[in-house]
């Protein structure tokens, strides 16, 4: 009976430690009415890579771009890019936008076929100027 007791303090034990050790996501909280600015890195259908050029200490960081072995700090992938601009303001690789995050929408517009690779972080975002 001892040893039962032993046992199950010990099985306790490891689960205490393989709760306690579970990764925590870092949740961030973003301001949807303030008004950040990014410079586009990549964009070809619907694949566009914003950093932030405005200080602001969001996006991925260490994001290595292998079409040019650059690394870019504080990126992000534009998670609704059907919706998320007026026509033709993300088509601009190294153009600087203006833009507020917002909540996530249905992305059923049509896309062509090309991939560019884009960070792992995604925002939903509107382009406002």
């Amino acid at each position: 009976m001892k040893h039962l007791f032993s046992f199950a303090g010990l099985f306790f034990i490891a689960i205490l430690f393989t709760v306690a050790s579970c990764g925590k996501k870092e949740v961030v909280v973003v301001s949807t009415g303030k008004v950040y600015t990014g410079k586009v890195l990549k964009s070809m259908c619907g694949n566009v890579a914003v950093m932030f050029t405005d200080g602001t200490k969001l996006g991925q960081i260490g994001w290595l771009d292998p079409s040019d072995s650059i690394e870019y700090n504080y990126v992000f992938r534009v998670a609704n890019p059907c919706d998320a601009s007026p026509v033709g303001a993300l088509n601009n690789p190294n153009g600087y936008i203006k833009f507020r995050f917002r909540g996530p929408s249905v992305q059923n517009c049509v896309q062509c076929l090309a991939w560019v690779p884009t960070p792992d972080t995604a925002y939903n975002i509107i382009v406002i100027e």
